[in-house]
């Protein structure tokens, strides 16, 4: 492991370190503070031309991205934020982009951080100046050098801006659509510094399993030719400057598991992460069409609240169980769609399916706290009812799910199911196959349909109430509907008549 000089210092003998201290001035010892490249940072030691080293200083070479990966604690951001420090007082006039999760990230960690941020690190005659009012915030150097903070939350605000430098921060925590708004940014990363010198990256952050690490980690395995080092760290580098209760307790919580690889000891390989339906091959599990009537049928939605027209993706599968138990996923209606529209996608996938079968009803998660979702689906259903001159009230039933589990421990029990021959595919499903293929923890990406699928086979399986970690909805019907006939077949907890099969033709796609 590097070890920085001060941390050689630290460990002389305390007389040692006095008798030095004692042959230094007063000005000399104040210098130490800003000393950061000779003195406080851990130094680079790698092997000759290799992409991945140690260390809090930047490698030599001819690299664009110098990510600096490593557990929580380790000193990934001290590191970067003096590397932008130095470029902005080395660099005059340079402009850089200061990249987070969020507006607030940026601006309480990187630039405000109390001892990493931009603030703290650079020195008095820097004479920098922190304006958070100019657009989402900028920092100002007194020799002309501009830091400009960006978030991926607002992907449109890094069009047009130019740069030379980049500092990206926390990528662990930017969500699944993170790559998308970095691609954006990237267009615009290709100013030449004052210097003439090419356009350089750094980024800071624990590596977990999302799309814009993955970008960025298949460097190290050959997967991308773009000039790429790395500075591996751990929480234990830097612990002479960390509690000892963040490893006797919260380490210690951890020892032995995923997160502790992640967290404290920055190890992550994209190319091992486990999928849910690794080994299964969905093109076995398909079937032309329906061979047999449907006791019932299901719509299934992992909803979006927005009115937005273009929020978020949601999910939204229809599904039936056939007389003999098999589990049918009939049709993928998901789209990209805001609250004032998919109740009515929804509806209509129902009456496409529901003359197929004898029992239908609606499955909606809750997971946002509010009774939103069926509410609007009972509103939807009785604005059609009154089109038809029909009473207006609500007759579909509609289930709820609270899920207090993750997306992929959700799914675990379908791969089972699967391999029992329980669960069929209709044609015209290859989106929602591509979802479950690569459904992991965290997921990467959009996983609405997923979830909608997974939600749809638990249901229609019996076994989505039986699972720990869901608070489920029974099937919320209006008070004037007629009980179940005497003999009735529980079936989740929607009840159904049994019927004879009889021959029918399937309903026409959207």
């Amino acid at each position: 492991m590097p070890i920085a000089l001060v941390d050689r210092l630290r460990a002389l003998p305390r007389a040692d370190r006095e008798a030095i201290y004692a042959r230094c001035t007063a000005k000399q010892l104040a210098a130490l503070q800003w000393e950061w490249e000779r003195f406080w940072a851990r130094p680079d030691e790698r092997e000759p031309g290799a992409i991945e080293g140690r260390g809090q200083l930047p490698p030599p070479g001819r690299w664009k991205w110098w990510a600096n990966i490593g557990g929580r604690g380790g000193g990934k951001t001290m590191a970067c934020a003096q590397w932008v420090s130095h470029q902005a007082l080395t660099l005059p006039g340079v402009r850089i982009h200061l990249v987070a999760p969020t507006v607030d990230h940026a601006r309480d960690v990187m630039v405000e951080g109390d001892k990493s941020g931009l603030l703290a690190v650079s020195p008095p005659w820097a004479d920098v100046h922190w304006y958070p009012s100019i657009g989402d915030g900028k920092v100002q150097w007194g020799n002309g050098s501009t830091a400009h903070v960006y978030s991926v939350e607002k992907p449109r605000r890094q069009r047009g801006p130019e740069c030379s430098r980049i500092w990206i921060d926390d990528a662990a925590a930017f969500g699944p659509k993170a790559k998308a708004a970095i691609d954006v940014l990237l267009y615009g990363f290709r100013k030449r510094a004052p210097d003439g010198s090419a356009e350089r990256g750094v980024v800071s952050t624990s590596p977990i399993d999302n799309e814009f690490i993955n970008w960025l980690l298949a460097a190290s395995y050959g997967g991308r030719r773009s000039r790429v080092v790395f500075s591996r760290s751990t929480t234990d580098d830097n612990r002479v400057n960390l509690t000892e209760g963040l490893f006797e307790e919260t380490m210690a919580e951890f020892a032995g598991t995923e997160m502790e690889q992640f967290e404290r000891y920055g190890a992550y390989d994209p190319r091992n992460a486990p999928r849910v339906f690794q080994g299964i091959n969905f093109q076995q599990y398909l079937q032309p069409g329906l061979t047999e009537y449907l006791v019932s049928v299901a719509v299934w939605i992992d909803p979006a609240l927005s009115t937005s027209t273009r929020s978020c993706e949601v999910g939204m599968i229809v599904a039936g169980l056939t007389a003999s138990g098999t589990i049918v996923l009939l049709e993928d209606c998901s789209a990209r769609m805001g609250a004032n529209e998919w109740p009515a996608r929804a509806h209509e996938a129902l009456e496409r399916w529901q003359a197929s079968a004898q029992e239908a009803h609606f499955g909606v998660e809750v997971n946002r706290g509010t009774d939103q979702p069926p509410q609007l689906l009972r509103a939807e259903e009785q604005i059609r009812r009154m089109a038809r001159g029909e009473p207006r009230v609500s007759v579909i039933p509609v289930r709820t799910v609270f899920a207090h589990r993750s997306k992929v421990a959700r799914a675990q029990p379908l791969p089972g199911l699967y391999r029992a021959g329980v669960v069929r595919h209709l044609p015209g499903l290859e989106v929602l196959e591509r979802q479950l293929r690569e459904l992991k923890d965290p997921p990467q990406g959009d996983v609405d349909r997923a979830d909608a699928a997974v939600y749809a086979v638990l249901d229609l399986a019996g076994i989505l109430d039986k699972q720990d970690g869901y608070t489920v909805g029974g099937s919320v019907m209006a008070p004037f509907v007629t009980p179940a006939p005497q003999g009735a077949v529980q079936v989740g907890p929607v009840v159904t008549q049994p019927v004879q099969p009889f021959q029918f033709s399937q309903p026409a796609r959207r």
